[in-house]
């Protein structure tokens, strides 16, 4: 089995979303994690290619553990936060 596979094995397709919900390991800021890294990256590295320099692999649905690639998108720091704001993500910043 590749490590795609075993991978894959662990994500669970939420129908009403669309997310792929990462069922492994999750970091203390809620992002997916195996032993190659950041899940989400990964799966952005494997349907895109690598990430542009100086990028992020940001969300377009705020789910954390979320690794849809088609949910993925490369962006800048300022990108991520200018969505923070728009979507009410601030916690009180």
């Amino acid at each position: 089995m590749t490590r795609k596979e075993r991978r894959l094995r662990k994500v669970f397709q939420e129908p009403l979303t669309g997310c792929w919900l990462w069922t492994g390991a999750i970091n203390a800021k809620g992002y997916g994690i195996c032993g190659d890294g950041l899940v989400h990256r990964m799966m952005y590295r494997e349907r895109f290619g690598e990430v542009p320099e100086g990028k992020y692999v940001l969300h377009y649905c705020d789910v954390r553990n979320c690794c849809n690639p088609e949910h993925l998108y490369a962006g800048t720091q300022k990108d991520n936060m200018r969505d923070m704001v728009a979507r009410g993500r601030m916690g009180g910043r």
